[in-house]
Parts: C-alpha cells; sequence; structure tokens
C-alpha cells in the first residue's frame, strides 16, 4: 500500500504547475493538491529540485496520514526512490548504541536491519509500514508508559535547508523543534538513540474486560505490562472487547504463563484481530513463545496489508493522564447521547499511554498522556459530520488531536493548546523566512501560522 501514491504518479508527467497531479493518501480521502511530484533518486538531485522550487514545497513519507498535513499545492517531494541505509555506531565506553538511517526509510526495513545488528527500538507504532520521518513528523507513537513518541528516539537531524545546502541539528538546537510538522527543511537522513542489545516480547490478549475494572484501576491496568492497549467501541454494557499485554522478556530470564484470566477479563483462546470477526492472519504473533521486538511490538505484520486494508478512516485525541477516565466515560456517555451514531460510524478505538516528552509541537507535551484513537468506516461525510461532536464531547478535558489523523477543530482552538507555538513560529519564520516549507493555504499553515 505505501507504493500506491507513487505508483499512480509514475504514470504522470509533473510540470511546472500546469495541471494537478491526482494523487492520493492511502486511504483516498486526501487527493493531493500538488502541481508537481518530484522523485529524486540522489540527494544532488533532492538539493536541486528544492533550490529551483519557488515556493510551497512538502515531502509526503508513505502517505499514511489522513489529514493534509503533507499537502501542497507547489511541489510534493517525494524520497523513496533514494536508496536506503542503516549505520549502527556502538560507543564501547559507554555501553550505548546510535543508529544513522535514511528519514524515508520504513519502519519495518529499519527495524529489520537493527535486529540484525544486535541493537532495537524502544517501541514502534502499530504499523511498521510507515515511513520514520513521515512519524517523527507528526509525532506517532505506540503505547507503555514509559514509552514516549517516536520522535523522541531522534539524536539528531541531517536536512536540507530551502536553498538546498546540507545542515545538521540535534537535540539541544532551537531547531531540532522543527522537526514536528516537516518545518525544518527537507529532511534526508536521523540519527537515532538506540537499545544496544535486542529483546523479545510476548504479546496476550484479553477479552471481555468490565468497564468498573478500567475506571477503577486504569493507571493499575495500563502500567501492568510493558505496552498495554485497549479496543473498544464504548458499548457502556459490552465493556472493552480487548485488552491486549505485550510484556518484555527479562534480559537472561523468561515470562511466567499468561493467567487465564486478568482484571476480570478472560484469555483468548486463539489468533485476534482488534476488529471483530476478521481474519487475524494480518496479526504479529500473540501468546506463547516470545519473539523478537519488531515483530511483536507493532499489531500487524510488515508483509501483511494491515488494519482495514486502507478502506477505512482515522482520527485521534490526546488527554492528559489526570483526565484518562473522564475520557473515557466522556466518550460511552457520547454512545448514548449519540443514540448509537457513534457505534455506527466506528470501527474500533483503541486506548494507548504515552510519556511526556519536551517537543514545542508534541501533542502529548510535558505531562504523560492518553491516546483516544478511532478507526472509522470510511464514510468521510458521515465521519466530517460527527467528528464536531465528539470534539466537543472532549473539549473540556483538552483534548489535542493528532496532527496526521482527521480533525474539525477550529485553528484557533488548536493553537490555543500549545503554550509553546509563538516560539516555534518565529523560529520557523527565522530559519525558513521564505516560507518554502509551510507555504500558503496549506494545512499547517493555517493550523499553525495563520494569525
Amino acid at each position: 500500500m505505501a507504493a500506491s501514491i507513487l505508483a499512480a504518479a509514475s504514470t504522470r508527467t509533473a510540470d511546472a504547475c500546469g495541471s494537478n497531479a491526482l494523487l492520493f493518501n492511502w486511504s483516498a480521502c486526501v487527493a493531493f493538491a500538488c502541481c508537481e511530484l518530484a522523485t529524486p533518486k540522489t540527494l544532488d538531485e533532492a538539493a536541486a529540485i528544492i533550490k529551483r522550487a519557488r515556493h510551497r514545497l512538502r515531502v509526503v513519507g508513505t502517505a499514511h496520514s489522513f489529514s493534509r498535513v503533507a499537502d501542497t499545492d507547489g511541489v510534493l517531494l517525494s524520497l523513496r526512490g533514494m536508496p536506503n541505509a542503516v549505520h549502527v555506531l556502538r560507543d564501547e565506553r559507554t555501553g550505548t548504541a546510535t543508529a544513522r538511517c535514511s528519514a524515508n526509510i520504513t519502519y519495518a526495513e529499519l527495524c529489520s536491519q537493527l535486529h540484525a545488528e544486535g541493537v532495537a527500538l524502544p517501541s514502534m507504532a502499530s504499523l511498521p509500514h510507515i515511513s520514520v520521518m513521515g512519524a517523527v513528523a507528526t509525532a506517532t507513537h505506540g503505547s507503555g508508559d514509559g514509552n514516549g513518541c517516536l520522535s523522541t528516539h531522534v539524536l539528531e537531524a541531517h536536512y536540507l535547508d530551502g536553498d538546498g545546502q546540507r545542515r545538521s541539528c540535534g537535540r539541544s538546537h532551537d531547531e531540532f523543534q522543527l522537526l514536528l510538522l516537516g518545518c525544518l527543511g527537507v529532511v534526508v537522513e536521523l540519527t537515532l538513540e538506540v537499545e544496544p542489545r535486542p529483546y523479545e516480547v510476548r504479546q496476550d490478549i484479553y477479552l471481555g474486560l468490565p468497564w468498573e475494572v478500567v475506571d477503577a484501576r486504569f493507571d493499575e491496568l495500563m502500567g501492568s505490562a510493558y505496552s498495554v492497549s485497549l479496543f473498544s467501541r464504548w458499548d457502556e454494557v459490552g465493556g472493552v472487547e480487548q485488552l491486549w499485554r505485550k510484556q518484555r522478556v527479562p534480559a537472561g530470564g523468561e515470562l511466567e504463563p499468561a493467567p487465564q484470566s486478568l482484571f476480570g477479563a478472560r484469555l483468548a483462546d486463539g489468533p485476534t484481530h482488534p476488529l471483530s470477526g476478521v481474519d487475524a492472519s494480518c496479526c504479529t504473533s500473540q501468546g506463547a513463545p516470545a519473539g523478537p521486538w519488531h515483530e511483536r511490538l507493532p499489531h500487524f505484520r510488515a508483509e501483511r496489508d494491515s488494519s482495514a486494508q486502507g478502506d477505512e478512516l482515522q482520527s485521534e485525541y490526546f488527554v492528559a493522564r489526570a483526565h484518562a477516565v473522564a475520557a473515557l466515560r466522556a466518550l460511552r456517555a457520547l454512545e448514548v447521547q449519540s443514540r448509537g451514531q457513534l457505534g455506527r460510524l466506528l470501527l474500533v478505538s483503541e486506548v494507548r499511554s504515552v510519556a511526556a516528552d519536551t517537543l514545542w509541537m508534541s501533542p502529548f507535551g510535558a505531562s504523560a498522556s492518553v491516546g483516544l484513537h478511532f478507526t472509522w468506516r470510511h464514510d468521510v461525510a458521515g465521519v466530517t459530520a460527527f467528528l464536531p461532536v465528539l470534539e466537543a464531547a472532549l473539549a473540556p478535558l483538552d483534548a489535542r488531536p493528532h496532527w496526521g489523523k482527521l480533525f474539525t477543530m477550529a485553528p484557533a482552538r488548536v493553537r490555543a493548546l500549545y503554550p509553546a507555538l509563538p516560539r516555534y513560529r518565529e523560529l520557523a519564520m527565522r530559519v525558513d523566512p521564505r516560507g518554502k516549507f509551510r507555504g500558503h493555504g496549506t494545512f499547517v499553515d493555517e493550523v499553525v501560522f495563520a494569525p
């Protein structure tokens, strides 16, 4: 699926903004408005494209975003035609390790190479099909009380500026903050902090978790494993349909067998897909034995189509951990108040925990957060009409939307949720004074930079 946008583009010749190419994202809910799709094969070609672009240039990864975050009416730049590379560097003195990788590489490609080199990432998203830089730019995440979003893995960014010049910046530089939302430049490589040795994970699935247990023991529940996810359709009577627990195997040790019941839920008796009744063969291995980290942390196998195979829409909102139970109750109440409209539009929701970070435009910010993810039926009109109702229910909790998912929240409201926004805007205007990487009328311009 990741190559679909490029396959569509390859049949067309990009011109100098004469006619818009009809290119779509993964789920075909976003038609890119670009006048040119540029697919350089080398770093020099990418630099030349950036240098001649007068304005409005954005980078697209695997096109898995459901918002218009990568869209532009100017040049849409894809690095998927450039070579992928992964270089692991170990510091024997400190026992630490880093990995420098191409920004366009997918997590499936990256993690298989990291594992072969004897290192690991601390967390992954549910889909390994997405590009590393795309995930970093949108603060995409996995789950786990101790795991930050994937952007927090980055130590240094290597990029091309608005003149096509090669530059680098690390965590200690203010410019590093512009990695989020793609306003730094065209990032071509990233240096990641990695774990110096691989590890194994076992994931166990439980069914029928009562809401009263979730409300009363939420923190204990979410902290009960290395990574925890709750799957629900917000039915007050039915409870949480699935509890997914991913446990790390202790170095040199082993895990106790999974109990038959836990938190009032029962252990699944076979492979289980998050969508009830769907074949689970696309999911990563469940139950014993444990397996390599990169084959258990994602929900879906790298070699298979994922989730609803693109026939879906997605939204996600984040609330502070202290508001988690209030958010869960608000969504169950909304299912009742909407007379089941939430459930009719929904395929499934997932609840995950994410650690705090120091990134100015991260939707998690300085406090631990809980993500409320919605996988919708592919009903653009119905979902778009319902989102304001959903957002109103979560508004008292200061819910922040995922940058790469569908939302209808007013730009002024989004801006009000980010105290560091003035610093981000000032920095972006200084680093990119011509606005080449944000552009007039783009998603980023309208949501972040509009007065």
